[in-house]
């Protein structure tokens, strides 16, 4: 448990907040990332971010397309 000031940039949150998870997410891990706190507290700006600065979702998805790249699922096991 962590807290981050001000300064905190999007790119050291994501990397020390949800880097971690997403590589486990990838080799096969559940993950959850859970954001709670009273209105206006930065939870929408930490997700999203900015069109310039990203929040954790993109960067999530730019980590996530990246690594699985050239892979491939061969299986039929897959449910909704």
């Amino acid at each position: 448990s962590r807290v981050f000031g001000p300064e905190t940039t999007q790119k050291d949150f994501f990397d020390e907040t949800s880097l971690g998870l997403v590589r486990d997410f990838v080799d096969g891990q559940n993950c959850l990332v859970f954001t709670y706190g009273v209105t206006n507290s930065g939870k929408t700006y930490t997700i999203q971010g900015t069109a310039k600065d990203g929040g954790v979702l993109p960067r999530t998805l730019d980590v996530l397309f990246n690594s699985i790249q050239g892979r491939e699922y061969n299986r039929m096991d897959l449910k909704p």
